[in-house]
C-alpha cells in the first residue's frame, strides 16, 4: 500500500512538472526551442484553411483525370518539383506552356501503360480547403487551367 502511494506521488509530480513547464519556459527572456514544446511559428500559429496548389495533371481521351507523378513533370525531389512548378506558374504563360510540353515529351517516352493513356496534359492552379483535403475531399474550391497541351500518340 505504501509502495503504491509513493508510486502515485512520483507519477503525479512528474505529470505536474510536465504540465507546468511551458509556463516556466514562457517566463524566460530567451525562448529555447525544443521538441515537443516548440515556439517555432510553423507549429504555434494558426494556419489558414485555404491553400493554393499548382500541379500538373493528365486526362485520357474520355476526360478521366490521371494524376501525373512528379518524375514526369520535373527532375529531383518532391520539394524541388513543387518549387519548379510554382516558379513556372509565377513566370507566366510561356513558362507554363513550356512545362506542359516538357511533361508531354516525357509521357510520350514512358513505358507505363497508365501514363501512355494520357492524351492531354494540363497545368492547373487550384484552391482547396486544407481541412477537407486532408480528410479525403479532393474537390477544389476553385481551379484554373493555366496551360494545356496534347500528348501525341496518346492511346485510347
Amino acid at each position: 500500500m505504501i509502495r503504491t502511494r509513493r508510486y502515485g506521488l512520483c507519477v503525479s509530480v512528474i505529470v505536474m512538472i510536465a504540465v507546468l513547464s511551458p509556463v516556466y519556459m514562457m517566463a524566460q527572456r530567451e525562448l529555447v526551442d525544443s521538441f515537443p514544446l516548440s515556439f517555432y511559428p510553423m507549429f504555434r500559429g494558426l494556419r489558414p484553411d485555404r491553400a493554393r496548389i499548382n500541379y500538373v495533371t493528365g486526362y485520357d481521351r474520355d476526360g478521366v483525370e490521371i494524376p501525373i507523378p512528379l518524375e514526369y513533370v520535373t527532375s529531383g525531389s518532391m520539394n524541388l518539383g513543387r518549387r519548379q512548378i510554382n516558379r513556372a506558374v509565377a513566370k507566366g504563360a510561356k513558362a507554363q506552356t513550356d512545362l506542359c510540353r516538357r511533361t508531354a515529351v516525357r509521357l510520350r517516352k514512358s513505358s507505363s501503360p497508365t501514363m501512355r493513356r494520357i492524351f492531354e496534359v494540363r497545368v492547373v492552379s487550384a484552391e482547396f480547403y486544407a481541412s477537407r483535403y486532408l480528410r479525403g475531399d479532393r474537390t477544389p474550391m476553385s481551379s484554373r487551367v493555366l496551360a494545356s497541351c496534347r500528348v501525341r500518340g496518346g492511346r485510347p
